[in-house]
């Protein structure tokens, strides 16, 4: 399948960091719906690896989790970047 947990970990990632360089723009309404969908992305992507794992599709491993708190991470601190 083409939409899996660590894309939308990535997309997720794609469009925080975009986020962040609306707000660094003064583009607030933009940087508001980026982080908006940023953060449904995120939602879903640990749902989405759950579900996978619980019809024996997904795997155990740790990365992809590794990969979502990384994402979460950047994400936020460069939205506090830019918004500053």
């Amino acid at each position: 399948p083409f939409i899996t947990p660590d894309r939308l970990t990535v997309a997720g990632l794609v469009l925080g960091l975009a986020s962040a360089g609306a707000a660094a723009a003064q583009w607030w309404a933009a940087a508001v719906a980026l982080w908006l969908v940023s953060r449904v992305a995120d939602g879903l992507d640990g749902t989405l690896a759950r579900r996978r794992r619980a019809h024996g599709r997904g795997n155990d491993s740790e990365a992809g989790g590794f990969l979502d708190i990384a994402a979460d991470f950047v994400v936020y601190g460069a939205g506090v970047f830019g918004v500053a």
